[in-house]
């Protein structure tokens, strides 16, 4: 079991849009460990479930073409907000290659990938007219796939994603928003 506590981002944002270092994650995975015989190095596989929260000034815009074509655009919000957030919980699968120094008491880093399913996506905004929350982004992508690396000792470590898919579909709205994250995780046992 892993318990990642993150630091989220967006990288290539549009002009004037910016993260807030309020913008936060967390994850929780169930992996199943199968060593490389009576070396230091496994492949571990599991599934699980991830929070990604972006804080910070971004509107999200429908556009709509003259053929009734629609477009999702993240824009600067200019008018005063408390708290603006868009958010996603995504289903995943890791995979996992991991190296450890010993069984017991152990350096431990890993390279992998993962991929996943977005189950729920949302804005929620703190205004003067209230809180309001508003689910489904359109255009969202539903798939998010990456690259994922943990360093550590013993049960804690770093651990960090890049993701190769980018937040909105191709062709329908603001292109090459990539999803990040950073953190520190814990293995309970």
């Amino acid at each position: 079991m892993i318990i990642e506590v993150t630091h989220c981002g967006w990288l290539n944002m549009p002009n004037g849009v910016k993260n807030d270092l309020t913008s936060r994650g967390a994850n929780f995975y169930l992996y199943f460990d199968h060593p490389f015989g009576k070396s230091n190095f496994s492949f571990a596989w599991g599934g699980g479930i991830s929070s990604h929260n972006i804080s910070g000034n971004s509107n999200v815009v429908y556009v709509i073409d003259s053929l009734g074509n629609e477009t999702t655009v993240f824009e600067q919000r200019l008018l005063p907000y408390r708290k603006n957030v868009i958010g996603a919980k995504i289903l995943e699968v890791p995979l996992e290659i991991r190296f450890r120094t010993r069984r017991d008491r152990s350096f431990k880093i890993s390279l992998g990938i993962k991929g996943g399913f977005t189950v729920q996506n949302f804005r929620k905004i703190f205004d003067v007219d209230g809180k309001r929350k508003y689910y489904d982004i359109h255009n969202y992508n539903p798939w998010r796939y990456g690259i994922t690396f943990r360093i550590g000792y013993e049960q804690i470590y770093l651990c960090g994603f890049y993701s190769l898919s980018q937040v909105i579909q191709k062709d329908k709205g603001s292109q090459g928003i990539i999803p990040y994250s950073i953190g520190i995780g814990i293995t309970p046992w």
